[in-house]
């Protein structure tokens, strides 16, 4: 496995209010290597979103699910600040943030302990020279459900359909995975990017495999 993710750390046109979320807010929702789930119940459930975004998704999870726990693991730190803003806003308490690279966090996570994980428009790398910067191959998927307990369900959505196509592949080819029936991709909380995809009429392709 490659030991880092090709993400965008630096936000451009940082603002005041956004420097301060991060500085002030942001302890108080972080994760800590030494004990990922030390803000967690014990016995409260806890899911994974790799690459939030602008947090769409994680925040309508954190909503819905107020006795469930989520992690977002986010470089972008616009998006984190966002996040933050909306926890201030909503109060919401079951909302852990990772603003650094997953590839950091992922090994200090406790086996079996997330009941599902989140990958939702991950970036393609569309040029074929770079697409072994894509975030999913078969190292990294074999250390995610590594990190699942049994029941648990992977979620993956492209809208490039060479990413999707292999992603298949890869979850199909695991043994500890088995698909499970398909939603449609309005199930999902629209994130940014699938909002554009949308609008650009592209074809969503929504992956669900569970933990056996």
């Amino acid at each position: 496995m490659t030991n880092r993710s090709f993400a965008r750390r630096v936000s451009r046109g940082m603002s005041a209010s956004n420097s301060d979320l991060l500085e002030n807010l942001l302890p108080q929702f972080s994760v800590a290597l030494d004990d990922p789930y030390r803000l967690i119940p014990t016995n409260a459930q806890k899911f994974l979103e790799i690459g939030f975004g602008m947090g769409h998704n994680l925040l309508q999870l954190a909503s819905s699910n107020p006795h469930q726990y989520f992690i977002g693991a986010e470089p972008y730190k616009n998006g984190v600040a966002r996040v933050l803003k909306n926890i201030q806003e909503s109060k919401l308490i079951n909302i852990l943030l990772w603003p650094d690279d997953i590839l950091v966090l992922l090994p200090y996570i406790p086996h079996n302990s997330l009941n599902g994980a989140y990958i939702l428009f991950p970036d393609p790398w569309p040029k074929k020279r770079h697409q072994k910067r894509r975030l999913l191959n078969a190292d990294f998927i074999e250390q995610l459900v590594d990190k699942m307990a049994i029941g648990g369900v992977l979620h993956f959505a492209s809208d490039v359909k060479d990413y999707a196509d292999c992603v298949a592949e890869l979850l199909t080819s695991c043994p500890n995975l088995k698909k499970v029936a398909e939603k449609q991709p309005d199930a999902l909380s629209q994130t940014k990017y699938h909002q554009k995809a949308l609008a650009l009429e592209s074809d969503v392709t929504l992956l669900q495999f569970q933990k056996i």
